[in-house]
């Protein structure tokens, strides 16, 4: 018998469709669910107050950290999936660009935040500081999450995924037990979810796939082509976000803390149709390859 075809081979090493699918969208569930235990946990021990400014600083980082990607972990999806030889210098440039777009933007709202000071809410200063410090890993996991899903890497993604809503839940819930719970207590587990997310994201893509050497030319390749779709996916983010951060600015932290509530109960609606496009990303991109 001939030796199978770099088609066959690649096809024998991804998951079903089936599989995939619903193993992410368990995970999507079960981060809903730690999620919205999460919530309550904090509103219950801190109160709905204290709840709203935790609730404020992760919008505020999430959305910033949205902004600042610029489109790039798209290309990374794309590009990854139709041309994998790309793949190690676009997790090196990946990192390059998450150091670079999420220091501009993180000193964007501090500049922000200091000629407009109600934009930054009415909690502690110093927790928004510290809360911007993250952006980049934030974007970085995003960049790489893309990355890796290009290759139909989904379970390192799902646990990347898993792992920050899972170790906040576990934090905040020992520590309101102890009695010991605070706003900054509540917003570095938080901060150490999504640190956590990205490391094994980092460590993955070092094992697996390689960091190759920085790639100007492809840099500006994926900025072209995220730039495309930043604009829609701006639009799409800020109407499922941006209402935190005006009801949190303009209503003050008690009021967000029971509006982040019910949003965390409504999100579960839009899992399904996002975790079926995710899923066909990588066959779809493939498919037009090799249609040129």
């Amino acid at each position: 018998m001939g030796q199978p075809t770099p088609d066959h081979a690649e096809t024998g090493r991804r998951s079903s469709f089936l599989r995939a699918a619903a193993g992410t969208f368990g995970t999507n569930l079960a981060v809903a669910m730690l999620s919205l235990v999460n919530v309550l946990i904090v509103a219950r021990a801190i109160g709905a107050a204290g709840r709203g400014q935790v609730a404020f600083l992760i919008t505020v980082a999430s959305l910033a950290a949205f902004f600042g990607a610029t489109g790039v972990h798209e290309s990374n999806g794309n590009l990854g999936g139709s041309e994998p030889s790309l793949r190690p210098r676009l997790a090196t440039n990946s990192i390059f660009f998450s150091l670079v777009f999420g220091t501009i933007v993180a000193l964007a709202i501090a500049a922000l935040v200091s000629a407009f000071p109600a934009v930054g809410g009415d909690g502690r200063r110093i927790l928004l500081w510290i809360t911007l410090g993250c952006i980049p890993a934030i974007i970085l996991k995003t960049y790489l999450n893309f990355l890796v899903q290009s290759d139909y890497h989904f379970a390192i993604t799902n646990a990347a995924w898993l792992a920050g809503p899972l170790t906040t839940a576990i934090t905040n819930g020992t520590l309101a037990a102890a009695g010991h719970l605070h706003v900054s207590s509540a917003i570095g587990a938080w901060i150490g979810g999504q640190v956590l997310g990205t490391s094994l994201l980092v460590g993955f893509v070092a094992r697996r796939i390689g960091f190759g050497r920085p790639d100007a030319r492809l840099a500006k390749r994926s900025l072209r082509f995220g730039a495309k779709a930043h604009v829609g996916h701006t639009m799409e983010i800020g109407n499922y976000r941006l209402d935190q951060w005006f009801v949190g600015a303009f209503s003050g932290s008690r009021e967000l803390g029971l509006y982040s509530v019910a949003v965390a109960w409504a999100e579960v609606l839009f899992y399904l149709p996002g975790i079926l496009v995710m899923i066909q990303r990588p066959d779809l991109v493939r498919r037009r390859d090799r249609g040129r």
